[in-house]
């Protein structure tokens, strides 16, 4: 309607004045900017959001799947502590991030499918939230339960068909001091992402894994690994 202006479809979260809003190329997964909002008309299915900054150019469509997306910082739970917590017999994901700031120590991942922290993104399917940064995983301990299963820990990004993402916007994340036991695929899966420490933890492989490398990173850009300790099933 206006530079400073768009008209979105309601989703999974509110907005008001003050709250600052991500703005997500999402057929090709790059962030064009921030935007703080001045004024919100309500029109029943749809908010009218006034910016308090002319917005750039932005691809509109029918719906979530075809059209540029707007995540809410402000109510992205940033900064978070997840602390001293026992996951287990959920069907899936112990903790989805979508969320920056994050402090993620001291807790036990002991889930049927491995997933245990995950940081993704998709802008095909679901509107989950903004990508995570600046995040710490620290002095967890991550348990595989079955096999096949899933990473311990992943960052992933789902585009659109026949999409190239060449962006990086999962960034910042310090892993460190974790504890991986009874896995037989990698314990960490970096896709997309930039800017990782992955700094003093221990693998235990059980004794009838086969080799495997403990750490798959994919269109990624400045990883450190630094003393990652494979060890035998009895920590040896």
């Amino acid at each position: 309607p206006a530079p400073n202006q768009v008209i979105v479809g309601k989703h999974t979260f509110s907005v008001r004045p003050g709250d600052v809003l991500m703005l997500v190329r999402s057929s090709s997964i790059d962030i064009l900017g921030e935007a703080t909002v001045a004024a919100v008309e309500d029109q029943g299915a749809r908010w009218r959001i006034t910016f308090e900054q002319d917005l750039p150019k932005l691809a509109a469509g029918k719906g979530f799947s075809s059209s540029d997306n707007l995540y809410n910082l402000s109510e992205a739970a940033n900064p978070f502590v997840i602390r001293h917590c026992r996951f287990r017999n959920h069907r899936v994901r112990g903790i989805v991030v979508t969320a920056h700031g994050g402090l993620i120590e001291n807790n036990v991942f002991d889930l049927p499918e491995g997933w245990g922290v995950v940081a993704e993104y998709e802008s095909a399917r679901w509107g989950t939230g903004p990508m995570a940064y600046d995040l710490v995983i620290r002095n967890n301990e991550f348990r595989a339960r079955s096999t096949p299963h899933n990473p311990a820990i992943i960052t992933h990004l789902t585009s659109r068909a026949g999409v190239t993402v060449e962006s990086h916007p999962i960034h910042d994340i310090r892993i460190e001091g974790n504890r991986f036991y009874g896995y037989q695929t990698p314990v960490i899966k970096l896709n997309h992402a930039k800017d990782i420490e992955i700094l003093n933890n221990q693998v235990f492989r059980s004794t009838d894994a086969p080799d495997y490398a403990p750490v798959v990173q994919q269109h990624c850009e400045n990883i450190r690994i630094d003393r990652m300790e494979v060890l035998g099933h009895s920590g040896k």
